[in-house]
C-alpha cells in the first residue's frame, strides 16, 4: 500500500531515503503519499502543492482529488483548477 502510494507521486525510488536527503518538493510528495496510502474518504490539505513545480503540482492535484471524485465532479474540479491557475498566471 505504501509503496504504491509512493509510486503514484513518483517517489518509489526514494523510499529508503531519510527526509534530510530529500528536497522540499520531494518531502511534500512523500507527505501526499502518506495522506493517500490508506485510501481515505477525506483529505484535509493546506497548500499540498506549495513546494512543487507545475508538473508535479498538476500530478498531485489529479492524484489527490481526481481519484476521489466521480467523473462529472472531477471534470468540474479540473476546470476550476485550470481557471484559477490561468487567472493567477495572467494577473
Amino acid at each position: 500500500m505504501v509503496k504504491s502510494a509512493l509510486d503514484k507521486v513518483d517517489m518509489g525510488h526514494r523510499a529508503s531515503h531519510f527526509p534530510s536527503q530529500l528536497s522540499g518538493g520531494q518531502q511534500q510528495r512523500v507527505a501526499v503519499a502518506q495522506a493517500i496510502a490508506g485510501n481515505p474518504s477525506i483529505i484535509l490539505a493546506d497548500e499540498p502543492t506549495g513546494n512543487l513545480d507545475s508538473t508535479n503540482a498538476a500530478a498531485v492535484m489529479a492524484l489527490t482529488f481526481g481519484n476521489l471524485l466521480r467523473s462529472e465532479e472531477r471534470n468540474a474540479w479540473q476546470s476550476l483548477v485550470r481557471d484559477i491557475s490561468y487567472e493567477i498566471i495572467i494577473h
